[in-house]
């Protein structure tokens, strides 16, 4: 069978699953270390510091958001500015 693939595997050394053509689509190793060949969808949460909202990706001082106005959407950059001392 062409697609006779073992399509999970789970060892010490981490988690892996393959697609049937055993190519490697996510991949956890023993460090904690992710590894994804795909995408990703989300509309609420945190990666790396920055929070995932439906319309925005936001970090402490900078934020991208997209945005209707007028009829035409687009996407949008704002920053805070940091005040003295910080």
């Amino acid at each position: 069978m062409a697609n006779d693939v073992n399509r999970v595997e789970v060892s010490w050394n981490g988690l892996i699953i393959r697609d049937v053509n055993g190519n490697n689509v996510f991949y956890a190793d023993e460090q904690g270390n992710l590894t994804l060949k795909s995408t990703i969808y989300a509309n609420a949460g945190e990666i790396g510091g920055w929070t995932i909202t439906d319309t925005s990706l936001k970090s402490e001082n900078i934020q991208f958001y997209s945005k209707m106005t007028n009829g035409m959407s687009g996407i949008y950059l704002t920053a805070s500015e940091r005040t003295a001392g910080e």
